[in-house]
C-alpha cells in the first residue's frame, strides 16, 4: 500500500512550486484594472493596467481627522506605491490625500491617488491590513 503514496519529500516540493506561481500569498492575484478606472488596493496588493503594475507597499502617515471627531483640518494620509513597467523599470512614490503630490507620473501613465479607506476613529487607527487604497491611471 505503501508503494502507492508520494513521499512527503515529493508532495513538499509539489506544493511549493504550486505556491510559488501565486503572485505571493500576502499580495495574492493582481487586479486587473482598466485604464481611467478606480480600482482597490489592500497593502501588499497589486494592480495590473496595461503595461503598468502599481503595488501598494503600506501607509506612511494617517493623520486624517477622526470620523467620529469635527477637526479644523481634514489631516492627510500618505502612502507609498511601487511602480513598474518592463519598458521604464520600477521606482517608488509616495502619494498623499490633501497635501501634493496627490499624483505621479510614471512613463506614460499617471497615477492618482483617490481615497483611503477606512478612516480613523479617536479610540482606534485602522491597522496596516485594514487598509484599502483607491486610485485611477491615466495617460498624462
Amino acid at each position: 500500500m505503501r508503494e502507492h503514496l508520494p513521499s512527503c519529500g515529493l508532495l513538499a516540493a509539489v506544493l511549493a512550486l504550486s505556491l510559488a506561481g501565486c503572485d505571493g500569498l500576502l499580495g495574492g492575484w493582481p487586479v486587473r484594472a482598466e485604464l481611467g478606472e478606480p480600482f482597490t488596493l489592500r497593502v501588499g496588493q497589486t494592480a495590473a493596467v496595461e503595461g503598468l503594475r502599481v503595488t501598494f507597499l503600506r501607509v506612511l502617515q494617517d493623520s486624517r481627522c477622526p470620523v467620529d471627531v469635527v477637526c479644523i483640518w481634514a489631516g492627510n494620509a500618505r502612502v507609498e506605491l511601487e511602480l513598474a513597467a518592463s519598458s521604464h523599470g520600477r521606482t517608488t512614490v509616495e502619494l498623499n490625500s490633501s497635501l501634493a503630490p496627490r499624483e505621479a507620473t510614471f512613463g506614460s501613465y499617471l497615477v492618482r491617488y483617490v481615497d483611503l479607506r477606512p478612516y480613523p476613529r479617536s479610540t482606534e487607527r485602522p491597522d496596516p491590513p485594514a487598509y484599502r487604497l483607491t486610485l485611477v491611471v491615466s495617460s498624462p
